[in-house]
């Protein structure tokens, strides 16, 4: 199960998670037992209706996401860092493009945030 989908939707019923996730529920509720041990998200049954059961990032799973994001931003600037400013931009300009083309707003507001941190890191 990928902890980014909880970071980005907020908790979410182990339904909608195996729904977003295209998985059976039975694999989704194995999935969050797993990271439940881990440590890296609570599972808890609904008041309203106890079938359901919500799940949530803890505070370890947040810095588990917040950790990944990090070493992301460090490869991916180290990878920029053999273009200069000129060659950045136009990168930037052609992804933008093929995110455009492909319908890939999410993906794209995504990157763009990610772009705006390595573009800033590589020029400090």
């Amino acid at each position: 199960m990928k902890l980014r989908l909880l970071s980005r939707a907020g908790p979410l019923s182990i339904g909608e998670v195996a729904s977003q996730l295209g998985i059976a529920m039975s694999s989704a509720t194995s999935a969050c037992k797993r990271l439940e041990k881990a440590g890296l998200l609570t599972r808890a049954r609904q008041a309203e209706d106890e079938r359901v059961v919500q799940v949530a990032l803890t505070e370890q799973g947040r810095a588990r996401i917040e950790a990944w994001k990090q070493r992301k931003r460090e490869a991916l600037t180290k990878l920029l860092s053999v273009l200069d400013q000129y060659e950045q931009e136009e990168l930037q300009r052609m992804l933008e493009r093929v995110l455009e083309a492909a319908g890939a707003h999410e993906v794209h507001s995504e990157f763009e945030q990610e772009r705006q941190v390595i573009t800033h890191d590589s020029h400090n």
